[in-house]
């Protein structure tokens, strides 16, 4: 939570919604392995 400023856990959620990958992966130039868990209750989606 520190790393993001975040005081509280709901709080690092809203924080994350903000880091996505929409517009920049069409600019990954070299083979990278992007991934998402099933049910991961920390960063859905």
């Amino acid at each position: 939570m520190w790393a993001f400023g975040a005081n509280t856990p709901f709080e690092l959620l809203q924080k994350c919604k903000e880091f996505t990958l929409k517009g920049i992966a069409k600019k990954i130039k070299c083979p990278t392995l992007v991934m998402e868990v099933q049910e991961d209750v920390s960063f859905p989606g």
